[in-house]
């Protein structure tokens, strides 16, 4: 089951400009593929009008209310209401998820996405791919499989625990940022958070860094996968050993319209802000006949970026100023149609450029 955990707070206009669910909706339909993703809205889902809940009614999301349910779990963990809606409502989503399925409202494996996902494979084909395995994918809940319901259990938990008293975590984050117990390549994690701990994210690298959160080996994510997975597209060959791709330079292809690396189609895309903001100014510089540029607007590992990727920025931020047309939604529609100079997506193209 696929779903989806969102809020709204800036109304109807702000919420389809971040969350491309039109977009991926129309993507799905286009190709004749089944949606069934559930959107559970924590907060706000009145803001939304009828006509707006219909239409992704009819692309196939199911769209349900839990703002009482959030309001009840806000409740029982006070320490979130001090926080902004971002932060707690990522921490909360889990705890969520945790009373859903106590109350049958969803089932296992349970598949958890980010808004800003694109999801470009069946759905039902994602779901068959991961049961009966859990993880979080290259240490990043922008995609959970929970197969195993004491997850959601220890995470809620651990997250109560953590509210209350995060120093304790702190601590022991900070030593298993040099010393994990289990090891981030063998266990499909990547232990990039920060200490004092500060979201959802962080807390589950640190959790499952010390073998306190259910996680499955790579091997077994990986080896029997019919997909290439990729959790952010600005690093696509970050996990491509362990994915048994042995060419030096791997390249997406398209067959059929399917993105595909190695034989295996890749399932999402995570438009998440900096590859967002990569994509935008890789389409605005092919405009000006500058394509070739824009892999030096990449950020390293540590979070730098070179000179000449700050005055790209500059350049593409002068050339935006007044617009209005930038959004992640309006992004992902641009990247998902065909380049006439390649033949691709655009999306494809600008991905390419990233390995």
């Amino acid at each position: 089951m696929l779903c989806i955990f969102a809020y709204v707070s800036g109304g109807e206009l702000a919420f389809q400009k971040s969350i491309p669910l039109l977009v991926n909706g129309e993507f799905l339909k286009t190709r004749g593929l089944r949606n069934d993703i559930h959107v559970f809205l924590m907060k706000g889902a009145q803001l939304l009008s009828p006509a707006y809940r219909q239409t992704l009614e009819e692309l196939g999301y199911r769209v349900h209310d839990a703002e009482r349910a959030t309001d009840r779990i806000l409740s029982r963990f006070p320490d979130m209401s001090l926080l902004s809606d971002y932060l707690a409502f990522n921490y909360l989503r889990w705890v969520l998820a945790h009373e859903l399925l106590l109350d049958g409202q969803i089932e296992l494996p349970l598949i958890a996405l980010d808004g800003d996902i694109v999801v470009t494979a069946e759905p039902s084909a994602i779901e068959r791919d991961v049961a009966g395995r859990t993880f979080t994918l290259q240490g990043c809940p922008c995609f959970v499989a929970i197969s195993d319901p004491e997850w959601l259990s220890i995470y809620e938990r651990e997250l109560l625990a953590f509210s209350k008293n995060p120093k304790p975590y702190d601590d022991e984050a900070r030593g298993m940022l040099v010393k994990p117990t289990k090891e981030d390549r063998e266990f499909c994690n990547a232990r990039m958070y920060e200490v004092p701990l500060r979201h959802d994210q962080d807390l589950i690298e640190y959790l499952v860094a010390a073998d306190r959160l259910p996680q499955a080996r790579s091997s077994d994510i990986f080896n029997t996968s019919s997909f290439y997975w990729i959790q952010n597209p600005l690093t696509l060959g970050e996990w491509k050993d362990e994915q048994g791709v042995t060419t030096q330079q791997p390249r997406i292809v398209e067959r059929g319209g399917w993105q595909m690396v190695a034989g295996k189609q890749i399932p999402f895309i995570h438009f998440q802000n900096d590859f967002a903001w990569y994509a935008h100014c890789w389409l605005r510089l092919s405009e000006l006949g500058l394509g070739h540029l824009a892999p030096s607007l990449r950020y390293s590992r540590t979070g730098e970026q070179g000179w000449k990727g700050r005055a790209l920025s500059g350049l593409i931020r002068r050339l935006d100023a007044g617009s209005k047309s930038y959004s992640r939604s309006g992004l992902c529609e641009r990247s998902l149609v065909k380049n006439p100079a390649s033949g691709n997506m655009y999306l494809t193209d600008i991905m390419n450029s990233c390995w």
